[in-house]
């Protein structure tokens, strides 16, 4: 109750502290609220095939690699691990992985021309990870020869 001073009403004292969070809706009774189920976990099918395509990206080079098992993690932390399984059979395996497979196949090395390819051969499928001071030990005997070639 407000208290007469010099003729005049003192306002109430304020209210207590809250949460800090102010509500912007128009009823207290509409605000958010955190879910009450909790979301399904993966089967042992989906855990299977998100093992299976998480071992095709691991094949990948580190910086193919690094980029897919980011966003993976990332949707799996975010929203859910059913939303992570779906983003890796959705999108990459059906979306982004057989184009990976076309781009490595137009760009194989051809054995044909060479058996001394086929020593090189893993070297060969690491090259696009390969950072400057591998890719210089990898090319030096290649430049070697092709100098003293002509």
């Amino acid at each position: 109750m407000a208290v007469k001073a010099s003729g005049r009403f003192v306002p109430p004292s304020a209210f207590a502290a809250g949460t800090g969070k102010a509500f912007t809706g128009a009823y207290a009774w509409n605000a958010p609220r955190e879910a009450v189920g909790r979301e399904r976990p993966l089967t042992r099918d989906e855990m299977r095939q998100v093992q299976g395509v998480l071992s095709t990206i691991n094949r990948l080079p580190y910086f193919l690699r690094s980029l897919f098992t980011s966003r993976y993690d990332y949707i799996r932390r975010n929203k859910s691990p059913v939303h992570g399984f779906y983003f890796l059979t959705s999108t990459f395996q059906r979306r982004l992985w057989p184009r990976i497979e076309r781009v490595n196949q137009r760009h194989e090395m051809n054995t044909d021309a060479s058996l001394l390819f086929l020593a090189e051969r893993d070297q060969y499928a690491r090259l696009p990870g390969m950072n400057d001071k591998e890719l210089k030990k990898f090319a030096g005997p290649y430049l070697i020869a092709a100098f003293h070639d002509v």
